[in-house]
């Protein structure tokens, strides 16, 4: 795989690193092909840095309807990114990237205040609608999550009540008593908490008695045939 000692390097070093994104106990020999996604890969995070220094990324936001009014009771935010050199991207391509090279707290953090500042732009416009704010277990596994939660508030004037943070199920469960103790703090404060992906992770009914949850998001693979099977 190299006929002197840079060229064996980096490709080991290519094969590594595919391996460690695998998440498991594994490893890989090195392929051609490799490169060229690590080129692609490397491309994209620079764009990322950059997109998130010039402020290049948006939020669009998702109502969340009353069945039974119609009436719309809150949005989720999303956030989207388009590429000036690609069009746009969608946030299961660039958010496990951001994950992987640590740039989903400064993207989070954006996505968190950006949402409050909006909410807080409709209220003076008359209109109460909370914003509710996907964040990712490294974001919420962060000790500076919290503060970065209260700074936006502060920030943007926004009232806590207006803020909801979902949180997947099993961001939830990993280290218990940290996460548990951080629900605790942000529900005191007035945030609202909703748990995404519900049903998917291993947690039980019973440790819902001791989360402060204002929302369990069912996941859709439980409720997405409920029109036409009676299973």
């Amino acid at each position: 795989d190299g006929r002197n000692f840079e060229t064996l390097l980096k490709n080991a070093d290519i094969a590594m690193y595919r391996a460690k994104a695998r998440q498991l106990a594994t490893y890989e020999f090195y392929d051609p092909g490799m490169n060229a996604a690590a080129v692609e890969r490397m491309t994209m995070e620079q764009s990322l840095r950059q997109a998130l220094a010039e402020q290049r990324l948006h939020l669009l936001f998702q109502p969340q309807v009353h069945l039974g009014t119609g009436q719309w009771v809150s949005v989720e935010a999303l956030v989207r990114w388009n590429r000036p050199e690609g069009g746009g991207l969608s946030p299961a391509q660039f958010i496990p990237l951001a994950e992987e090279c640590g740039l989903i707290h400064s993207l989070g953090a954006f996505v968190l205040r950006e949402s409050c500042r909006s909410a807080q732009r409709w209220r003076s416009a008359g209109l109460d609608i909370p914003v509710a704010v996907n964040v990712s277990p490294l974001q919420f596994r962060n000790p500076k999550f919290f503060q970065s939660v209260v700074e936006s508030l502060e920030e943007t004037g926004l009232p806590a009540r207006y803020l909801e943070i979902e949180i997947t199920e099993n961001a939830m469960m990993h280290d218990n008593e940290f996460s548990l103790g951080l629900l605790r703090k942000l529900s005191e404060r007035g945030v609202g908490l909703a748990i995404d992906d519900f049903g998917t992770g291993y947690s039980s009914l019973g440790l819902l008695n001791r989360v402060p949850i204002d929302k369990l998001k069912i996941d859709r693979s439980f409720v997405q045939n409920l029109a036409f099977h009676s299973d």
